[in-house]
C-alpha cells in the first residue's frame, strides 16, 4: 500500500499487508423441497407427508447445520390465512421435515410455500387447504339457527338453536380445537332457558353476555344470560327492557353494550338500547 501527500516534490510512504481469507463453512447456494405432495389441513399437523426441505452448496453437496425459514411465498390469497408451528429447522446431513406445520384457513385457495436459507430461496408446489370431519367426531346434539363464538381460551362455545323438530334447545357445547378436535359438553347448565337465534357478545373480562332470541313457542325473549368460561356456569343477569330476537349487539369499548333492532312482540323494532355490564342494567334508547 502507497501513501503520498500534497507536497512538491510529493513525499511518498509504503507498507505491506497480508489478507488471509477463512472460510466459514459451505455458503448455501440452493434449498430445495425434496417432496412435493401435501395433503393440509385446516388446524392439524401436516402429518403423514411431512414438509422436507434440503440445503445444497454450488456444487450440489447437501449442507448439515444450514437454517431453514418456511413462510408462504407472496401474499397468501387469503388475508386471514396463517402458518404455525415449527417453522424454522436446521438441517442434517441429509434432509429436514418440517412436519409440524399448521394452517388457519381451509378456502380451497391455491397457496405456495417460501423456504429460505441465508440467500437461497425455493418457491413449493401449490396446494389448497381442506376442511375435515374431524375423524367422525360430530356436536353431541344436532341443531340449526344457533349461535356460536370464539372464546378468549380459544374455545367456542355453542349454544341454543333449534332441534330436527323445531323445538328451542336450552343446552350449550364447548368446541376445543386444539385437543384433538375434541367436543366438551357442559358438565353444569343453570337456568339456561331456550335460546334459538340467542345474539351473543364476548365481554373484555372473557365473559359471553347472551341476549333475547325465541322460547320455545316462538314468543321473542327480553332475557339476558353471562356465560363465564372459567366455571362453565350460565347465569341470568339484567333483562333487556324490550323483548328481542335477532338483534346485533356490539361491544362499545367502555364497558357497555349496545343492542339495536331486531323482532319483537309486534313485529320488526326500529328501538336501541344501551347495557351498562358495571351497573348491570339497560338504558332504553341512545343515550
Amino acid at each position: 500500500m502507497q501513501a503520498t501527500d500534497s507536497a512538491i516534490p510529493p513525499q511518498i510512504v509504503t507498507q505491506g499487508y497480508t489478507i488471509n481469507v477463512v472460510t466459514t463453512g459451505p455458503i448455501p447456494a440452493n434449498v430445495s423441497f425434496v417432496n412435493a405432495a401435501w395433503k393440509f389441513h385446516v388446524g392439524q399437523i401436516l402429518a403423514g407427508s411431512p414438509v422436507i426441505g434440503q440445503v445444497t452448496d454450488n456444487q450440489g453437496a447437501v449442507i448439515p447445520g444450514a437454517p431453514v425459514a418456511m413462510t408462504f411465498s407472496g401474499p397468501p390469497p387469503c388475508s386471514a390465512a396463517t402458518l404455525s408451528g415449527t417453522l424454522t429447522q436446521t438441517t442434517n446431513a441429509q434432509a429436514k421435515p418440517f412436519s409440524t406445520i399448521y394452517t388457519s384457513i381451509a378456502d380451497r385457495s391455491v397457496y405456495t410455500l417460501l423456504a429460505i436459507s441465508v440467500n437461497a430461496t425455493a418457491v413449493s408446489n401449490p396446494f389448497t387447504v381442506n376442511w375435515i370431519l374431524l375423524n367422525g367426531r360430530r356436536c353431541p346434539t344436532p341443531r340449526e339457527l344457533h349461535t356460536q363464538i370464539l372464546l378468549a381460551n380459544g374455545k367456542v362455545l355453542i349454544a341454543g338453536g333449534i332441534n330436527n323438530t323445531s323445538n328451542a334447545l336450552n343446552t350449550a357445547e364447548l368446541y376445543d380445537l386444539w385437543r384433538l378436535a375434541r367436543r366438551l359438553r357442559l358438565a353444569i347448565w343453570l337456568r339456561l332457558v331456550g335460546v334459538r337465534t340467542k345474539r351473543v357478545s364476548l365481554l373484555p373480562n372473557g365473559k359471553v353476555l347472551l341476549l333475547g332470541g325465541f322460547d320455545i313457542a316462538g314468543t321473542p325473549l327480553a332475557t339476558a344470560e353471562l356465560y363465564d368460561p372459567a366455571t362453565g356456569v350460565f347465569s341470568f343477569t339484567g333483562s333487556m327492557a324490550q323483548a328481542r330476537a335477532n338483534a346485533p349487539a356490539v361491544y362499545l369499548g367502555d364497558g357497555r353494550i349496545l343492542v339495536s333492532g331486531g323482532f319483537g312482540l309486534s313485529g320488526a323494532l326500529n328501538s336501541a338500547e344501551i347495557y351498562d355490564r358495571q351497573q348491570d342494567r339497560y338504558t332504553y334508547g341512545l343515550t
